[in-house]
């Protein structure tokens, strides 16, 4: 199953991902995506890296995110293509709303590593 999920960040444009559905639990919604090698290496590369967040020789193959129904924040796990946990980021939204089985989110703008 997938869950398709509208992300709005003020000052760029709404941004709508499909990601794979690993619960919903009406408390949280938990997803799971594993990225392809190519589209790794690429998305660490400029946004991890690009940042000094992750090192050279860390790529971020699975990302697992979980937004939560009542609490303005959500928490994504990276890990490799290993499943080695690289680390977590968190990102202060709004609480997650569904609607018509749809996924909505606006991002605050203050993200913890």
């Amino acid at each position: 199953m997938k869950a398709t999920i509208h992300f709005s960040r003020i000052g760029k444009p709404d941004a709508i991902y499909t990601q794979g559905l690993v619960r919903d639990d009406g408390q949280r919604l938990d997803t799971c995506t594993v990225l392809p090698p190519e589209a790794a290496r690429v998305w660490t590369r400029s946004v991890w890296q690009a940042h000094g967040i992750l090192s050279d020789g860390q790529v971020v193959h699975t990302i697992r995110k979980h937004h939560f129904y009542h609490e303005w924040f959500s928490i994504v796990e990276l890990l490799d293509s290993s499943g080695t946990l690289l680390g977590y980021y968190c990102d202060v939204l709004t609480p997650l709303r569904k609607v018509d089985g749809e996924y909505f989110l606006q991002d605050l703008l203050l993200d913890l590593w």
